[in-house]
């Protein structure tokens, strides 16, 4: 298969994600649909591979090892299921008959072993869901203790990146589309707030740090199990946290800070439409003399464009992995765009 028709199926399979979910345009733009172009590059290259080594298991492998790197980058399964979809419709007629047949069983064999890894992911998912539903029952002793056993083997920040904060946007949409009443969102939040401060008062970091964060929400944001889930990561790095909680006037936020000096202001926000509350916010403290940086985080950020904060000068943080990554190297993410399909 020659340059010329890699390029097409590369993008001619690009531009059909994009087609299909146009949303992504608006999230990772022109670079992220280059991106996805290389990817199918990549895509084609093991499939070739494969072939000129007559090993249909070359692009298994691949496919098993995509499937873990995108993983890890938020990126779902189904979404690589979707673009090999697409190649086995694109492909035909491109290449000639012995390397196209070879190739399309290739990718019908890579989907058959990603659904099943899908299908245990799926399975997997629903444990945030069943966390939520003990919330909302108010079950908190059988919430602390499948949350002890999950700590068992895996980090706090895997216990707030995987199970609490899944579970408690599920509670939010619940909520959002009137399934369940603000009475029991409000026991929902009590028993993660429960659970929350029982896993900091068990692995309370011991040690000190100089480096400071200010943790708070904006006035009107009555939102605070994130904003804790923070506070705790920070506090896990050594750092010390003031926790100033959701519902901060500004004034009272910046006299806070003028008189602290924090290295780092955090703010998270659960509704879109506090976004532009929340830009002021990030203004007002990236006037600040003692010039703090200014990290961004919450549900409104996840469903909303955040470009506009990004341009103010603030970093925007869609999850505890960007926000570990920073805490331990400093490297600010380019955007949300990592590997995509």
């Amino acid at each position: 298969m020659n340059k010329a028709i890699k390029d097409q199926i590369a993008l001619e399979t690009a531009t059909s994600i994009y087609e299909a979910y146009p949303s992504i345009w608006e999230r990772f733009g022109e670079r992220g649909f280059q991106h996805t172009e290389k990817d199918n590059h990549h895509h084609l290259d093991h499939l070739e591979t494969a072939y000129e080594l007559e090993d249909k298991q070359v692009f298994l492998d691949y496919s098993r090892w995509l499937e873990t790197v995108l993983n890890s980058r938020n990126v779902e399964t189904a979404l690589i299921i979707d673009n090999f979809e697409r190649l086995i419709k694109i492909l035909p007629g491109k290449t000639e008959k012995l390397e196209e047949s070879f190739m399309l069983d290739c990718l019908q064999q890579a989907n058959e072993l990603l659904s099943k890894l899908w299908q245990k992911e799926v399975e997997e998912m629903m444990q945030p869901t069943q966390l939520a539903e003990l919330f909302l029952q108010g079950e908190d002793m059988e919430a602390l203790r499948q949350i002890q056993s999950f700590l068992e083997s895996h980090s706090r920040k895997e216990l707030f990146d995987q199970l609490l904060t899944p579970a408690m946007y599920h509670v939010g949409t619940l909520w959002e589309n009137n399934e369940i009443t603000v009475a029991d969102e409000h026991l929902a939040t009590a028993i993660c707030d429960f659970v929350v401060s029982a896993v900091e008062n068990r692995e309370l970091a011991e040690r000190g740090g100089e480096r400071k964060v200010m943790v708070l929400g904006p006035e009107g944001e009555d939102h605070y199990i994130g904003l804790k889930m923070v506070a705790s990561l920070f506090q896990e790095y050594g750092w010390s946290v003031q926790y100033m909680g959701p519902n901060l006037p500004l004034p009272h936020a910046l006299e806070a800070a003028e008189k602290w000096k924090p290295d780092v202001i955090a703010l998270s926000a659960a509704l879109a439409y506090r976004l532009p509350l929340l830009k002021t916010y990030v203004n007002e403290f990236l006037a600040l003399e003692f010039q703090p940086a200014v990290l961004v985080g919450g549900r409104a950020v996840n469903i909303s464009n955040s470009n506009s904060l990004r341009n103010s000068g603030a970093m925007v943080v869609r999850d505890l992995n960007q926000l570990e990554l920073w805490i331990k190297t400093g490297e600010k993410p380019e955007n949300d765009y990592e590997i995509s399909i």
